[in-house]
């Protein structure tokens, strides 16, 4: 908790690399929100899962990103429900509103739903 209370205070923090670290960062990814115009690496490869609803909340705020890896990205129950009623995937939501045109990086450890 106060490592992102650091990262809220910092002005020019462009490369933030979290891989491999196993606290419970999903509720706090609000607090990157100040970064988002800035962030070209965002790296939580190795986390815990989190939901992707949340995940990419942030990213698709984050016009700049250059490389991503993600941890785990599951679909919360109600999710999941809405899927089997409208035959349509999160994976599909969560990718159209991605608008980082200089990402050359994009690679998650799972992706639960996600369909070619």
């Amino acid at each position: 908790e106060e490592m992102f209370a650091a990262l809220h205070g910092l002005t020019s923090l462009v490369h933030l690399r979290l891989s491999g670290q196993n606290g419970p960062f999903e509720p706090r990814l609000w607090t990157l929100h100040v970064h988002r115009g800035r962030l070209k690496t965002l790296h939580m490869d190795g986390c815990r899962p989190m939901a992707g609803d949340t995940v990419f909340n942030l990213l698709h705020r984050c016009l700049n990103l250059e490389s991503l890896r993600l941890p785990s990205l599951l679909q919360d129950a109600v999710a999941a429900a809405h899927v089997s009623q409208l035959r349509s995937n999160p994976s599909d939501r969560w990718c159209t509103g991605l608008r980082c045109r200089d990402l050359r990086e994009l690679t998650a450890d799972s992706w639960d739903g996600l369909e070619d």
